[in-house]
Order: C-alpha cells, then structure tokens, then sequence
C-alpha cells in the first residue's frame, strides 16, 4: 500500500506539471488527455498480450482502464481546484 500511495503521489505531480504548462486547459481536461494518451493505451496493450481468454482480458482492460479513469478525473478535479 505505502508503494501504491508513492505512485499516486509520484502521478499527481506529474499531473500538476502539465496542466501547470498549459493554462488555456482545465485540469480535467488535461487528465482526462492523459488518460486517452497514455494510461488507457497502455491498459489496452496489457490486455491484449497475455494469455488470458478474449473475455478475462477485456474484462482486465475495463477494471484496469476504469480504474485509471476514475483515479485521473480525481486527480484533475483536485488540482483543478487547487490552481
């Protein structure tokens, strides 16, 4: 869990450096790129190259992918506010 907390710290921040970048963009909206950018292709690429069934990995993708989803609009509306 301490690992976890880490990692999430360690999102925030990178979060807050871009939406920082770029101020014409909410917060969520930058997450929410991010999201579509980076994690959801990745949760996708994950899924696809295992062994599992087509049906255990969508079923990964969507818990993996949902999961980031929700997480980042968190993270967005957070810093969103705190900006």
């Amino acid at each position: 869990y301490a690992l976890q907390f880490v990692l999430a710290i360690l999102q925030i921040w990178v979060l807050a450096k871009f939406i920082s970048l770029d101020t014409s963009v909410s917060g969520l909206c930058t997450a929410l790129l991010i999201w579509l950018g980076f994690i959801m292709p990745m949760a996708a690429g994950g899924s696809m190259w295992n062994n599992d069934t087509k049906k255990d990995a969508w079923q990964k993708f969507f818990l993996t992918a949902g999961f980031n989803l929700v997480l980042f609009i968190i993270f967005g509306l957070i810093l969103n506010v705190w900006r």
